[in-house]
This record gives structure tokens, C-alpha cells and sequence, in this order.
């Protein structure tokens, strides 16, 4: 078992602990290590000293294949990934399994250095990364690349996370759609972002400010639907349609 099938079936592990309701309350789904392969090419060319983010870590799947997709290029050069995750049980396995596919490349041409924060994104992990994020102009921010399975569940405007990024990220009435403009505001101009996410934001008025301020910063790459509703987390018996969606930032 190589580090990306081991990072999914341990935080699997961990998850398989806890009522279905739970889960679905923190939307917490786990990336199968095919689809987070796919991701992980989707996020394009990296450059030696490229920062790359994940805002919602889980047991550190999507960044085990980052760094296996870069391995089997033969990549010289060095590497910076932040994670970021609320779950202190998903958190310690991301840090374990990360840390070793870190020993494994230090006589390698390939270097990773590996920063992971066990706190909310949206409330405090956007600070460790940039403290004035919600007072600066989109494109000023500090990452190449942005990959991610984000949460998904309802908010509203008392939730906490919905009134620490109001001013500066309108119209989101979901986690994920939360998370997805918050990484148009981290990336470097031309920055890549690539996101599993649900279809839902793509249609209809409930999202139609989210999509207004998105678009404004992100131009959409590429769209990957699945034939069916419960292929993306096969194994999960989720029946949500999923994308992936892939974008750059377009600087103003």
C-alpha cells in the first residue's frame, strides 16, 4: 500500500468510528485515491519554490498525491504545502503519513516542507496565512496552487464563519462555496485552483451572488462531471452530484 491508498484507508478508519449523521453534519467525505490522483494533475505545471494549499486536509490524501504525482515526474527542486484541519483525528493522521512521504524524498531531488495547522480555515487558519486576507485586494496572497475537498453543509448569516467573511466574500450560503471564493483570494495572479465540489453552485439564484463575485477573480479551466451521482465517493453512498472544477485567478 503506497502513501495515498494508506492516507485514505487510515482517515477512512477514523471516520468509520462515527454515525453517518456526524459525518454529514461536518461533511466530512474522504477523496478516493483515484479521483485525488486526478486532482492532483489538475492543479498544473509546478515550479520549483511553488506553495501549494489545501484548506481542508482530512488525512492528507490530496497532498500524499501531489507529492506522488511530482516524485513520478522526477521534480527538482522544493515544495511548500499548507494544510489546514479542524479534526484533531484527521489532523494527526495527515501529519503522520505526510511526514513520512517527507522522510522518503530527502535523498531525492524532490524537498517538502510541510506545514499543517489543526484549526478552522475560514475562522483562523486564513490568518496564519495572511492576517489582513479580509482587507486585501484579491491576487495578493501567496499560493500557486490550491487543491481541495472542502465541506459541505448549510449556513447561514449567524454562523460564525459566515460573519467573519462577510465584507469580502458575498453570497455564500454553503461551506464549500465559502471556501471556494476564499481561495480565489489566496491565490497568485495566474494561480491554479482545482476543487471537488457540488454541482450545485452552478445554477439557479440561491448562489448567484457566490457565483457574480467568484467569477470575477476565477476563470473556470476545466468541468469533470461523473456519470453518476455516487461515483465520485464511491463507497460513501452519497447520491450528491459532484464536479471537479478547475480555475486560475485572474488578477483585476
Amino acid at each position: 500500500m503506497n502513501s495515498v491508498e494508506e492516507s485514505f484507508a487510515v482517515g477512512q478508519a477514523i471516520l468509520a468510528s462515527r454515525s453517518a449523521k456526524s459525518r454529514k453534519a461536518a461533511g466530512q467525505f474522504l477523496t478516493p485515491p483515484q479521483l485525488a490522483r486526478y486532482l492532483a494533475r489538475q492543479i498544473g505545471p509546478v515550479r520549483d519554490g511553488a506553495y501549494i494549499l489545501d484548506p481542508a486536509v482530512g488525512s492528507g490524501v490530496l497532498l500524499c498525491a501531489v507529492i506522488e504525482r511530482l516524485l513520478q515526474e522526477g521534480f527538482n527542486g522544493t515544495v511548500y504545502l499548507t494544510g489546514f484541519e479542524v479534526d484533531s483525528e484527521l489532523a494527526e493522521a495527515a501529519q503522520k503519513v505526510l511526514t513520512s512521504m517527507q522522510n522518503e524524498t530527502e535523498h531525492r531531488e524532490l524537498q517538502v516542507v510541510i506545514s499543517l495547522f489543526e484549526t478552522d480555515f475560514v475562522l483562523n487558519g486564513i490568518r496564519h496565512v495572511r492576517p489582513s486576507l479580509l482587507d486585501a485586494p484579491v491576487g495578493e496572497a501567496g499560493f500557486d496552487h490550491i487543491i481541495a475537498n472542502p465541506p459541505y453543509f448549510k449556513i447561514n448569516r449567524a454562523d460564525p464563519r459566515t460573519k467573519a467573511a462577510t465584507d469580502c466574500v458575498p453570497g455564500s450560503t454553503n461551506i464549500y462555496t465559502l471556501f471556494m471564493s476564499l481561495a480565489t483570494r489566496l491565490l497568485n495572479p495566474d494561480g491554479r485552483g482545482s476543487f471537488i465540489v457540488p454541482r450545485s453552485f452552478c445554477s439557479g439564484a440561491y448562489f448567484k451572488r457566490f457565483r457574480d463575485d467568484f467569477l470575477e477573480s476565477a476563470q473556470p479551466l476545466h468541468i469533470h462531471l461523473f456519470d453518476q451521482r455516487d461515483n465520485a465517493f464511491r463507497g460513501d453512498a452519497i447520491l450528491q452530484e459532484n464536479l471537479v472544477f478547475t480555475f486560475r485567478q485572474q488578477s483585476s
